[in-house]
């Protein structure tokens, strides 16, 4: 009887601790991505270095089968709350996705295209809908460092915004 319940005690520690492992392993191949993380982006007025709207991402980056997922919202200008679900790929330096609007309200949809310039700094352009037409518009990506999360990037700097700032 005792081995028996001394079996079953090792079976359950031994899938905990396996559990866990897995979890662990899993959770690896997004955290150690250059691409995971929080990013904010600027969108620059067309042929001008100003900047008119700035979004915050949060990105994660499965390194083994190189897709891309997550999501961003506009933070400024402060009257456009407006969010996105987005998709794609990574190949070599180069990121690639489209977007759509959370929100059945805003049919915002369109893709980018941006390429690693230096570390935690992508350049490129994303490319909006409008009249059945593709517009390009100049975008900068840069890696938040030490925010985890959208929900953080927002307690800690929002507030203190200025959409023109660089």
């Amino acid at each position: 009887m005792n081995e028996i319940v001394i079996a079953v005690i090792i079976g359950i520690i031994t899938g905990v601790i396996s559990s866990k492992i897995t979890d662990i392993l899993k959770n690896r191949k997004y955290m150690h991505s250059d691409f995971s993380g929080v990013w904010r982006d600027e969108i620059f007025e067309k042929n001008s270095k100003r900047i008119v709207k700035r979004d915050i991402f949060e990105l994660t980056h499965n390194k083994d089968t190189g897709k891309i997922s997550g999501y961003f919202k506009r933070y400024a200008p402060e009257d456009d709350k407006r969010e996105w679900h987005l998709s794609g790929g990574v190949h070599e330096r180069d990121l690639v996705f489209a977007y759509w609007a959370t929100s059945k309200v805003s049919e915002s949809k369109g893709c980018a295209f941006v390429s690693v310039k230096e570390k935690d700094f992508l350049a490129g352009e994303y490319f909006k809908e409008k009249d059945n037409k593709h517009i390009p518009v100049k975008l900068n990506m840069k890696k938040c460092r030490g925010v985890k999360t959208i929900k953080e990037f927002e307690s800690q700097f929002l507030g203190n915004v200025n959409v023109t700032e660089a």
